[in-house]
Order: structure tokens, then sequence, then C-alpha cells
């Protein structure tokens, strides 16, 4: 059976014609895609570039010649009553030829405590950083007292031992470096 078109006349005698032509189907050309490839590596690299940026590591800034000094006395400061003599001779000596080669830029470590202190006396007065000169009397008795202790194998009472730690924070603390642009930064 033949379907029946509304005229009467049955569907297979009718002609076929199209209402419109064929639709196109785009196919991707290679330049297309050549070109959607490019957009999408540089998406790639700047969105790995951004997640770079957010969790990348600020650096951290070294802590002053004087923090260090002053966390390593508040450590030595144990050594007060319970440690040895010449332990606590030794960290200190330590602590204050760092800090002078640190923030003076003089290095006594390799020098003996005359050594040290004589070419002080015979650099010119304009050559020694100023709170060098005006505490010569005391470096010299602080490094004397850890002179007697490390190699004379003398004792040193707990309270001359508080002496030099106090001694040595106070110098620490009078020759600390200023800022420089002005900001003030915080006193431990």
């Amino acid at each position: 059976m033949n379907p029946v078109a509304q005229n009467g006349e049955t569907v297979s005698a009718l002609p076929l014609r199209d209402i419109r032509g064929p639709v196109p189907i785009d196919v991707l050309d290679w330049r297309q895609l050549a070109v959607l490839g490019l957009v999408l590596v540089f998406l790639l690299l700047l969105a790995g570039l951004l997640w770079r940026w957010k969790t990348r590591q600020r650096p951290v800034a070294a802590p002053s010649c004087d923090l260090v000094a002053l966390e390593r006395l508040r450590r030595a400061r144990r050594l007060i009553r319970d440690g040895g003599d010449t332990e606590f001779a030794e960290i200190i000596s330590d602590i204050l030829r760092t800090y002078i080669r640190d923030r003076f830029h003089l290095d006594p470590r390799g020098q003996t405590t005359r050594e040290f202190i004589g070419s002080l006396a015979h650099q010119r007065d304009n050559q020694i950083p100023r709170p060098l000169a005006d505490n010569k009397t005391g470096l010299e008795t602080w490094l004397d007292h850890c002179d007697l202790v490390k190699f004379a194998r003398s004792s040193i009472p707990p309270r001359i031992k508080e002496e030099m730690a106090d001694n040595l924070e106070t110098f620490i603390r009078a020759t600390r470096p200023r800022p420089e642009n002005g900001t003030e930064r915080r006193q431990p």
C-alpha cells in the first residue's frame, strides 16, 4: 500500500524536491586546529605561570648580626649556673668575635686578644669604628676573662658570668646597626 497525498495521488508518484539546499558541514581545517592548539598551549602556560607566582616562596630576610648575637647570648645564659666555665667562656668569646666580624667587618676570630686589641691601637682613629674605640677597654676585659678560663683553666663565679653576659648584651644593643630607610625595627 502506497501512502496517499492530500490531492489523492500516491506519494511514490510525486517527485522529491528539497525545500532548501544541502546544509554545509564545516570540517575543521588543519590551520584552524593549529591555531586552536596554540591558544590552548598559551592558556596552559599562562595558568602555570600564574600558579607558580601564587605559590612561590617569598625570600626571608636573614636576621641581622645583632639579633643573631642576642639570640646566641640568650641561649648561653643557661650555662651561667648549669654549664662549665670553659664552655661559657668559649661561647661568650665566639659571640663577641663573630658580632665584631659581622657588624664592623673586622675579623678578630683568627687573632689572640692581644693581637686584636693591638691592631685596634695601631689603626688611625678614623679607621676604627667609633663604638669599638669607645668600648676598647671593655672588649679587652671581656676577652681577657674568656682567655683566663680557656687557657689558664681559671674559674668564673656565676656573678661575674652574669656581669659578662649583661655587659655583652649592653654592647650589642648600643652598637646595633641603625635602619637605613628610617623605619624602626622591633626591639627584641
